[in-house]
């Protein structure tokens, strides 16, 4: 049987197509698009690589996704989600929490050291407001200058609040009063009608919800106000607690 000649031709055709094609699938093994395309990491499968110099990287080994460009100031680890538009997103934990009408714990913060308090003269005054150490994590919102918390964000807030000292002077008159101030009015306040005084303390507590806009200032108030026409005596508070939570 004769051979054809075609073929020998046609089967060094293919082998060199196929080296070639194998040759081209080596050199594009690692692909580069955008800002310096000729420079890959060697981990790399793809890069696209932003003016910004931020890069997305599709990981060689593990094909998994790694997204350089994110929120500037973003310190904690986050959510990614996916919009209508099919684009992703960043989205705190704490975003998202609220998304889902999560109470969150906006400040926390307690009295550490004995604080003065006075016979009122005049309602919120500086020297009324308790003097707060924020628990770790909550001095953001704490303004150590004038003892006020700021609200973050609009929304539904609760508040509690309580405070214990003991009195100056004889009892009788003196009555210990604790209240939350909100953009300097007040909410409910409570009364101790047992006479604090220098051998008898007594505690107060308060508590208060309602819809507030961000930028509100929050403060947690103690004095003392005069009951009878016998004078009345500052106390000294000891100890003391008040937190905020928005509720949605």
């Amino acid at each position: 049987m004769k051979a054809n000649p075609l073929s020998s031709k046609t089967i060094r055709v293919v082998m060199f197509a196929t080296a070639m094609t194998m040759s081209i699938s080596s050199a594009f093994a690692q692909v580069k698009i955008g800002t310096a395309p000729t420079v890959i990491g060697a981990n790399s499968n793809l890069e696209v690589q932003g003016t910004n110099n931020k890069k997305v990287i599709v990981d060689k080994a593990t094909s998994t996704l790694k997204v350089e460009n994110k929120p500037l100031a973003a310190a904690e680890d986050s959510v990614v989600t996916r919009g209508t538009d099919g684009e992703l997103h960043q989205i705190s934990s704490k975003r998202l929490l609220e998304q889902q009408n999560i109470p969150i714990t906006i400040f926390e913060g307690t009295l550490n050291n004995n604080q003065a308090i006075p016979v009122i003269v005049t309602n919120n005054s500086l020297d009324q407001r308790i003097d707060l150490t924020p628990r770790p994590g909550y001095a953001g919102v704490w303004n150590a200058s004038t003892k006020q918390v700021t609200l973050p964000s609009d929304g539904y807030y609760h508040f509690e609040a309580g405070i214990s000292c003991l009195g100056t002077g004889p009892g009788g008159s003196s009555v210990l009063v604790t209240r939350i101030f909100i953009e300097g009015y007040v909410a409910p306040y409570d009364y101790n009608y047992a006479p604090i005084a220098s051998d008898f303390g007594v505690s107060g507590s308060q508590v208060w919800s309602g819809m507030y806009t961000a930028g509100t200032t929050v403060s947690m108030n103690g004095y003392i106000s005069k009951r009878t026409i016998d004078p009345a005596y500052p106390a000294n508070c000891t100890s003391g607690y008040f937190n905020v939570t928005k509720v949605k």
